[in-house]
């Protein structure tokens, strides 16, 4: 398990699904767009 303090390291690889999101955005052939976040929340 990671500790809760602030890293440079993309352990989650959030970064690629980020860049993701972002060429689906700035691309006009793809709009309009709708994005759902889903998953747990909580414990």
């Amino acid at each position: 398990m990671w500790s809760d303090s602030e890293s440079r390291i993309d352990y989650l690889n959030y970064s690629e699904v980020s860049e993701m999101i972002a060429e689906i955005l700035s691309d006009d052939s793809m709009l309009p767009t709708s994005i759902g976040v889903y998953g747990c929340w909580g414990g």
